[in-house]
């Protein structure tokens, strides 16, 4: 299991609200060359849940993979890049090392 510690459970839950907020610019959503914006943010969203229900090292990378791939296309309009470039550095201190 990955560590559990405040600061990560609030990090994931910061990220998982703004995803949640981007779920609901779909309307608003544009394809970036071929990227399908509805599935690029049910894949995030998929992989936020699972890591939320076991936060095993998989459930967690892929989580982190599936996030920054939604974040970097062109389908989430809703924040400026200074928010965009924020969450990305909030996924990247979520530690997904397994305890020793």
């Amino acid at each position: 299991m990955v560590h559990s510690q405040p600061q990560k459970l609030v990090s994931m839950k910061k990220i998982i609200t703004v995803l949640s907020i981007a779920g609901i610019a779909f309307a608003s959503c544009k394809k970036d060359k071929g990227v399908d914006c509805t599935a690029a943010a049910q894949k995030a969203a998929t992989a936020g849940q699972a890591f939320a229900n076991s936060q095993t090292k998989a459930n967690c990378d892929a989580y982190k993979a599936a996030m920054q791939e939604y974040i970097k296309s062109s389908c989430f309009t809703n924040l400026s890049q200074e928010q965009k470039d924020a969450l990305s550095e909030d996924l990247e201190s979520l530690d997904c090392t397994d305890p020793e």
